[in-house]
């Protein structure tokens, strides 16, 4: 005997909690999004306005059309976005297909190892993994006048920052 659907378990008022905690869920998720998405539509001067209206009160897309007329190159910004974004996908899924695929389908030596390591990388967002390098390059500006030159404005090239922020993290561990 087949058991039903998993949606017809639920009695009509399960459902209705399932559906409302997804609408909330979504409502903190979209909300961000809505309000940029309005505050682009209020013109420049009601920007900071005081009292705060979350509708706009002459909103209009004024500064979109703006945007396009007054930014040199802006549809080569829009194009260069659009295009790494959907080559970076479709290499993204060149290569992650197969190895899902491999790791799903096939037992090899290291796959667990290998997995769990995929996992560990990815329970971290990646602003996260970001804050150890931002960090060092913070220290290494505080102290990038010991490396300075006598010219004004001569820095370092970024691999040799690097190579110093290691070392001042070696030699002097958070």
């Amino acid at each position: 005997m087949s058991q039903p659907a998993m949606i017809n378990r639920y009695r009509w008022y399960e459902l209705v909690g399932i559906y409302a905690g997804i609408f909330v869920f979504l409502t903190f998720i979209l909300a961000p999004f809505v309000e940029g998405f309005l505050v682009s539509l209020k013109p420049l001067s009601r920007l900071f306005s005081s009292p705060y209206r979350f509708w706009p009160e002459n909103g209009s897309f004024e500064a979109y059309r703006t945007m396009w007329v007054s930014v040199p190159g802006f549809a080569r910004y829009i194009f260069n976005s659009f295009f790494i974004s959907i080559i970076v996908t479709a290499v993204v899924l060149a290569l992650v297909v197969p190895a899902a695929y491999a790791f799903a389908r096939f037992k090899f030596r290291g796959s667990g190892a290998l997995l769990a390591a995929f996992l560990a990388v990815n329970m971290f967002s990646g602003a996260v993994l970001l804050i150890p390098p931002l960090s060092a390059d913070a220290q290494l500006r505080r102290a990038e006048h010991l490396f300075r030159h006598d010219r004004a404005g001569c820095r370092l090239p970024d691999p040799l920052r690097y190579l110093a922020s290691a070392h001042l993290h070696d030699a002097h561990p958070a």
